[in-house]
């Protein structure tokens, strides 16, 4: 990626060291001076681990926040992790990566670049197309007939049928379950995971006692799908972005509880540094890759 960003850092730095001057513009008729900078790197794990200059997600430093070891993700104690600092970034980038998990990148070459601020947790890839997706399909077995089996997805499929959602709601496909469903987007197990389950699972698994093993289920994934709720509004406040906090944490040791500790995955550990994101960006709305994935989709049909 170097070799491609390098052209595009030396115009930026013309933009932050003295700004260029356009001679005219539709606004600006006699001409303007104009700065700019790269504010934040919005893409998915592999995309911006490969621009930002971090380790691959299945690297022993696999995290580009803090230096937590592959062998400790399951450490949800945030107090006790080791936060990566930009100070430390620029050293480390001139190490050997599989000691640091960190590369060389052009854009450290911009001097007000912070790959620790900068390069964001995508909350479209991270919470719907890798935790509700890996609960759905990993945790609760929907391919395998497990937790989610034909049974349930029957029940489920018939109440999708029978529930009438807003115009701006898009319905989930019918054949949940089957080889016939597809590929889901992300605004797919968005609906799925947030609507959909919500209404059949309340209904099957709500009765039994708090004890039950099913209820457990419920209120593990009710946790996952309330940090969402909060995670994605259109405005957020502190107290928003503390439920979110709290909720993510419980789904997680839920999840160890429940399962066990072998079921957590990096995009689970990266979920916990969304709140800081939250504080620092605002609303995920003006910074989630909705936009950018639907351009891709496009130009794949030219």
């Amino acid at each position: 990626m170097n070799p491609v960003f390098r052209p595009l850092v030396d115009s930026l730095l013309r933009f932050w060291q003295t700004g260029v001057y356009f001679a005219h513009t539709a606004s600006h008729p006699h001409g303007c001076l104009v700065r700019a900078i790269i504010a934040a790197l919005v893409c998915d794990i592999p995309g911006m681990r490969k621009v930002a200059g971090f380790a691959g997600h299945s690297a022993n430093l696999f995290c580009s926040f803090c230096k937590l070891l592959k062998n400790q993700i399951h450490n949800l104690d945030r107090d006790s992790w080791t936060p990566r600092t930009r100070e430390g970034h620029m050293e480390d980038a001139l190490k050997s990566s599989k000691r640091t998990g960190v590369r060389w990148s052009e854009l450290l070459r911009l001097p007000y670049w912070n790959p620790l601020e900068f390069a964001v947790v995508d909350s479209m890839h991270n919470l719907f197309l890798n935790n509700c997706k890996n609960h759905c399909r990993k945790v609760w077995g929907m391919d395998s007939s497990d937790i989610l089996d034909a049974i349930v997805l029957g029940e489920v499929v018939d109440d999708i049928k029978k529930t009438t959602l807003p115009s701006w709601i898009a319905a989930p496909s019918q054949n949940i379950g089957t080889k016939k469903q597809g590929k889901l987007s992300a605004d797919q197990w968005r609906v799925l995971c947030t609507v959909s389950l919500v209404i059949t699972l309340v209904r099957l698994w709500g009765e039994g006692g708090e004890q039950a093993t099913s209820r457990k289920w419920l209120d593990n994934f009710l946790a996952l799908v309330t940090a969402i709720k909060y995670a994605t509004k259109r405005s957020t406040t502190e107290e928003s972005i503390t439920i979110v906090d709290d909720h993510l944490q419980l789904y997680l040791k839920g999840l160890v509880e429940l399962f066990s500790r072998d079921v957590l995955t990096v995009n689970h550990h990266l979920s916990l540094h969304l709140p800081a994101f939250l504080r620092r960006l605002g609303p995920v709305h003006g910074w989630w890759t909705f936009a950018f994935e639907r351009y891709n989709r496009h130009y794949t049909t030219f």
